[in-house]
């Protein structure tokens, strides 16, 4: 399925989170960066007040403005521990950004769409 570049450069949409989610209100996505002598991926946060994280494969972040979404990614990965949650590596995404389709499973969640 094709897929684009929405949440910003170089970084393609998951999902927007539901309010019951772990971090309500944040756009998460992944990318590619430069990184050491070549290129990384990584993991994209971002709100509508303009605070930004990236999570550089080495664990490290980078962050700017007014939401520290430094600690809710922290609280959101302690709340899905603790729920006793898939790994991260369970999750997989199907993007068709033509038709802002984006198909996420889980095999302990089941499938599910988010419209990007």
């Amino acid at each position: 399925m094709p897929s684009s570049c929405t949440t910003g450069p170089n970084a393609f949409p998951l999902a927007r989170s539901p309010a019951s989610a772990p971090l309500p209100g944040v756009r998460i996505g992944v990318g590619m960066r430069p990184f050491d002598d070549g290129h990384g991926r990584i993991v994209y946060l971002g709100t509508p007040d303009s605070s930004w994280t990236y999570l550089w494969p080495d664990g490290t972040t980078h962050s700017g403005g007014p939401t520290p979404l430094v600690t809710r990614l922290e609280d959101a990965y302690r709340r899905l521990d603790h729920a006793k949650w898939p790994e991260l590596g369970a999750f997989s995404l199907e993007a068709d950004a033509e038709s802002g389709v984006y198909l996420v499973r889980a095999p302990a969640l089941g499938t599910w769409n988010h419209q990007g």
